[in-house]
């Protein structure tokens, strides 16, 4: 047998090893599902982020100013309202540097934008100690959890996502 017979046997064997990899893990369910018209449906939450402190996180903003711009959507650090926190679940949006102003007293935020009255009971069963629920339409994702200077974004409501990012990132007051 000459080698070229072997380099192209070798080249067969390793297409159909590669094909049969895509098709394993195309069917694997490891992250996206198909919707009934075929298009992909992305489900679950992406990595967390850790976001740099903004500099002027030392800064308080006064209840009637109007709010600086912050570099993230929905900022974790930067210019914040000072005083007493929220609890629980709220039925009404946080302004950004109240926002800042939770999250810098050790709180974690579940904010939401657009979810079903199911999701939105799975998240207030959440809420409690240092996490609160809060509406907010200005999201760039159905579900943000936001720590100091930490963020996570969800497609989907994620009960054990949010639990670990508490535990990991809530409770830590900036000293």
């Amino acid at each position: 047998m000459s080698y070229r017979w072997i380099v192209v046997a070798a080249a067969v064997v390793l297409v159909v090893v590669g094909i049969a990899l895509v098709v394993r893990s195309e069917g694997s369910g490891t992250g996206a599902s198909s919707t009934a018209a075929g298009a992909p449906r992305r489900t679950g939450c992406g990595p967390v982020g850790h976001e740099p402190l903004d500099p002027r996180s030392g800064l308080h903003v006064l209840p009637d100013a109007p709010p600086p711009r912050y570099a993230t959507n929905p900022p974790t650090s930067g210019p914040h309202e000072p005083g007493p926190q929220r609890q629980g679940v709220l039925t009404t949006p946080l302004s950004p540097p109240a926002q800042v102003g939770a999250l810098e007293a050790g709180q974690v935020l579940v904010q939401f934008r657009g979810l079903p009255d199911a999701a939105r009971a799975r998240l207030a069963g959440m809420a409690g100690g240092t996490v609160v629920v809060v509406p907010n339409a200005t999201l760039p994702s159905p579900v943000v959890i936001t720590a100091w200077r930490t963020i996570q974004r969800c497609a989907t409501v994620e009960l054990a996502a949010i639990r670990d990012f508490a535990r990991r990132y809530g409770g830590h007051p900036v000293p």
